[in-house]
């Protein structure tokens, strides 16, 4: 190839300017480039001034024809020309040429063709196969142009792209040149969408700068020669990506010089994101969804059936980016003239086998950060392989007509399908979907279908989508959205586009009264969607319906119907907000306290709202009246609902009664509801109390009454909802006890016993009903019954004191005789009440020893060698705790005083002695081992202490103590404490 590249560096080396002189590399380079691109702007640019300037960074991003040359369109907004030599005369092809008028410039356009001077020739200049032909095949029935929305567009169906709207030209009355629509059955540009004639078997034609004709490639080799010139007779510019081939311009050799514009792309490298779990390829992490399919209305699967087809052939995809890393990072990507994505099957390997029908390049969607591109792009899912397991696809950009190809990823779809929603509220209206079918009249009936069918999807008595107040029209746009759904999870519409809704409004939908009213008159829909009442206040109530279409267009910009719904309209007084109920009318009644003791076996009155609150608090607060009350609650039939809490948790659940009248009566609580439907009766709400109710002994109890009034329409009305709180304590108070007996700092009763024994012995019991205080002469167990809501009343010995005392009726009895000076017992009662509900209480009883050791006087021996005796008994003394001797040694014998006798009706305890086993004791054992100390009796029946000297004499007193036990069976145990001493000799 004979061509000559002009390759002067600017640093390490010079570069001849148009007047011969030299520019250097110095520190004042970009000084020079100024000063250089302001003699270029002054005059005509000589090559190795714009060579020196495309040294600089510069990038020529266009050439064109101009009156006197060629003009270059730089990347820093300047224009500079080229000339060739007067007349053409130092260029033998461009003999007795003109300046620019026999120039020929060719560039690549952005539909990959060569452009001569601007304008498009028919060579291809990339190997890119023509894009799917869109549908043109939908074009057949654009015959029938009348009905066509868009059938105008098949005018031009010769070329294809026109004729992807053809199938509008089918059945729409709208278009008004539709009978031209048959012309996109065949268009000339893809009869079968797949390699129109934008690129049939990826030939592209390659300028040969030897030849001067262009080449013909494909897959970036060779195929053929052609005769086809690119040189014209005068200056010829050809910019082919990052080349620049110029002839005949002045300055530049015959056979002709080349000019490298930037750096070129060397390759292109996937970032990956993550590995495909299902092909060994890289993938991105961003889940593609596409629209699994559209109506076609028109197309029926049976006549009878009158139900539409639903085809699955609808590519239209949500929008994912893509990133790539470019090679080198400055690589000049203005030279790039396509982007495109090529696709194949893993299992196929040759280059062949490629396509271009998988992966849509969404239009100007490149961007180029720091060598790093990202691409925004749409999946053709009708083009997936069976499974979608193995569908692989490059990124190709063609570099003027050089082909530089990514690495392949893998690429996947899940198919989601489309519901029509409020977008206020995001609850579906009335879909019009049956079975996989759009159910409805042709396509082109919009607006026609009959009352009946309208009710198989949206009943008289099915709730409103949407409220239109009389007086204000609504847009409906502002209230629709669709929904995509991955199964039962949401994908977020914004990824996907080209969204668009239609409303019609149907002729009929009519009342079930005689005169079966069309719901329909009192509306007007326009056609931007606006709805407004046409008839006033007699709108007011009126539930016309209107039809939404939601269309989407496809990938190639084609709209397509997706979903298909009734919206039911309700024509109100008063605003509504469909997104909010109205809130509920609250009427809370005054907060009532009761004692629990107060309350009796007939009902006491809580609160009562009497016709006059009923008519202030309730039916006028909606300005209504007994009569029209009922036409807006009550779901038509007087229903109302009672509801009882306690303590904020069910006492009794809610009841719903209908009929406006009723009542509840359970757990002591009674609620009665009159709430007549006419004007001439009385209406009132009564809720009364009675002693079954709950109550407990700590705290009060808190019940709600609740009465709920539901509206018919919640978007219309809020519930009344009528609230009494009232609280119950009950109050668990110990009876009096006999202050005669009572310690109230020990909350006890002190007990030293009673003659109720057998022959009037003295026994450790005592009589509950002694512990409190009569009252007219009756004791607890008699007047306690006649406490307000008293039951039973009942007294038990706490388990804890079993082994202490035993209860018999209304006795408790120690079970042993008093070893201490005191023993307590604790005593439980419980009081039940007429509601099953308990108080109880506790309290001790002390049984107190009745007798005491008395003072004794001491009794002792004397230090003598041998046995020293002395007589205990004689020292023995007993009293009760009034100091009154017991037992004591009278008349030579221990005897019982008359007191013990005639009071306690005491018998002859049993004694027994032993020696204090003290420290003084524990004293003595150490230090006298050849002394003997015994206490025992004698043969007379006396208890003696006898000191045996060993023959040591004391030098000191010895001080112990003899102990006495006198026990008086089941009564008392006394310890009695004598001193005893023995005396030294002195």
């Amino acid at each position: 190839m004979n061509k000559k590249f002009l390759t002067t560096l600017l640093c390490g080396g010079v570069i001849i300017s148009s007047t011969g002189s030299f520019v250097s590399c110095s520190d004042d380079y970009d000084d020079d480039i100024k000063n250089l691109q302001t003699q270029i702007d002054a005059q005509k640019a000589s090559l190795a001034e714009v060579e020196a300037l495309l040294k600089s960074g510069v990038v020529i991003k266009d050439v064109q024809t101009a009156a006197d040359g060629i003009s270059l369109v730089m990347s820093n907004g300047s224009s500079y020309k080229l000339k060739n030599g007067a007349d053409g005369a130092d260029g033998k092809d461009g003999v007795n040429g003109t300046d620019g008028k026999d120039a020929a410039v060719w560039t690549i356009g952005e539909n990959g063709y060569w452009l001569l001077n601007g304008e498009q020739t028919e060579y291809k200049a990339i190997g890119t196969d023509g894009k799917d032909g869109v549908d043109g095949k939908d074009g057949v029935n654009g015959t029938d142009g009348k009905d066509g929305v868009d059938g105008k567009d098949g005018v031009n169906g010769t070329d294809g792209k026109d004729g992807a709207d053809g199938k509008d030209g089918a059945d729409g009355k709208d278009g008004v040149d539709g009978t031209d629509g048959k012309d996109g059955a065949d268009g000339k540009d893809g009869v079968d969408g797949t390699n129109g004639k934008d690129g049939v078997d990826g030939k592209y034609y390659v300028p040969n700068t030897e030849t001067g004709c262009f080449d013909i490639y494909r897959n970036n080799e060779k195929l053929e020669s052609t005769t086809i010139s690119w040189k014209a007779s005068g200056m010829s510019a050809v910019l082919n990506g990052n080349e620049l081939t110029l002839f005949g311009i002045d300055g530049a050799p015959a056979e002709g010089v080349v000019l490298n514009i930037g750096v070129e792309l060397n390759s292109i490298a996937f970032i990956p994101e993550v590995m495909s779990s299902e092909v060994a390829y890289p993938t991105t992490s961003e889940q593609v969804y596409h629209i699994e399919s559209f109506y076609e209305e028109g197309y029926y699967l049976t006549t009878a059936s009158n139900q539409i087809l639903k085809p699955l052939s609808y590519d239209k995809s949500s929008k994912f980016a893509l990133r790539y890393r470019l090679n080198p990072s400055n690589a000049n990507t203005d030279a790039i003239a396509d982007w495109s994505f090529i696709n194949r099957s893993v299992t196929t390997r040759a280059i062949a086998g490629d396509a271009q029908n998988l992966l849509n390049k969404v239009e100007d969607s490149e961007v180029i950060n720091g060598g790093e591109l990202t691409l925004t792009a749409t999946l053709n899912n009708s083009k997936l392989s069976l499974g979608a397991k193995d569908d692989i696809v490059a990124l190709q950009a063609w570099v003027g007509t050089t082909p530089v190809t990514s690495d392949y990823i893998h690429v996947s779809s899940k198919g989601v399908t489309v519901d029509i929603l409020n977008s206020k509220t995001n609850k579906e209206y009335y879909n019009r979907e049956i079975n996989g079918y759009l159910a409805g009249n042709a396509y082109t009936a919009k607006g026609a279908e009959s009352d009946a069918f309208i009710k198989q999807f949206v009943d008289l008595t099915a709730d409103a989508n949407l409220y239109l107040m009389y007086l204000e029209p609504i847009d409906l746009n502002e209230y629709v959205k669709v929904r995509f759904m991955d199964n039962a999870t949401e994908v977020p519409a914004t990824k996907f586009d080209g969204i668009n809704f239609k409303f019609y409004l149907p002729e009929n939908y009519n009342a079930n009264d005689n005169q079966k009213t069309n719901q329909q008159w009192f509306v007007a829909l326009d056609e931007n969607g606006v709805l407004s009442a046409t008839q006033g206040t007699a709108s007011i109530g009126r539930t016309p319906v209107v039809r939404v279409d939601a269309f989407i267009a496809d990938n190639y910009g084609v709209e397509r119907l997706v979903a298909s719904s009734y919206i039911k309209i309700e024509v109100t007084e008063k605003p509504v907000d469909p997104a909010k109920d109205k809130t509920d009318n609250p009427i809370n009644l005054n907060t009532q306290s009761f004692i629990y003791q107060n309350l009796a076996a007939a009902y006491l009155p809580v609160n009562v709202m009497d016709y006059t609150k009923v008519n202030s608090e309730l039916y006028k607060v909606e300005n209504l009246t007994a009569e029209t009350f009922w036409n807006h609650y009550g779901n038509g039939n007087g229903e109302f609902s009672i509801e009882v809490k306690k303590n904020n948790a069910s006492y009794i659940p809610s009841t719903t009664k209908q009929g406006q009248s009723a009542s509840i009566e359970d757990k002591g609580i009674q609620v009665v509801v009159d709430l007549n439907s006419t004007n001439t009766t009385t209406s009132r709400i009564a809720i009364n109390v009675n002693n079954e109710i709950e109550t407990t002994h700590a705290t009060p109890v808190e019940y709600m009454v609740v009465i709920t009034i539901p509206s018919n329409n919640k978007k219309l009305n809020g519930d009344f909802v009528i609230t009494q709180v009232f609280t119950v304590a009950e109050e668990c108070v110990d009876f009096t006890y006999n202050s005669d007996y009572y310690v109230a700092a020990g909350n006890r009763v002190e007990v030293k016993g009673d003659d109720s024994g057998a022959n009037g012995t003295w026994v450790m019991s005592t009589d509950i009903a002694e512990h409190f205080v009569l009252e007219n002469q009756k004791d607890i167990f008699t007047y306690a019954m006649n406490r307000s809501n008293v039951t039973s009343i009942s007294f038990a010995i706490d388990a804890a004191y079993s082994n202490v005392a035993v209860q018999s009726g209304n006795i408790i009895t120690l079970k042993n005789a008093l070893t201490e000076a005191y023993k307590d017992v604790k005593v439980n009662y419980t009081v039940t009440l007429a509601n099953n509900t308990t108080c109880k209480y506790s309290y001790y009883v002390r049984f107190i020893n009745p007798f005491v050791d008395g003072a004794h006087k001491g009794i002792s021996v004397d230090d003598n060698i041998g046995d020293n005796i002395a007589y205990v008994d004689e020292a023995l003394l007993v009293k009760d705790t009034y100091n009154n001797v017991i037992y004591s040694w009278e008349n030579n014998a221990l005897t019982l005083s008359s007191r013990a006798i005639e009071t306690y009706h005491l018998s002859a305890p049993d004694v027994t002695y032993a020696i204090k086993d003290d420290a003084a004791y524990k004293e003595f054992l150490t230090n006298h081992k050849a002394d003997e100390l015994t206490v025992s009796e004698d043969a007379d029946g006396r208890i003696v202490v006898n000191y045996h000297n060993g023959g040591t004499s004391l030098v000191k007193d010895l001080n112990l103590t003899i102990v006495a036990t006198v026990t008086f069976t089941g009564i008392s145990s006394v310890d009695c404490e004598i001193p005893f001493t023995i005396k030294q000799i002195k």
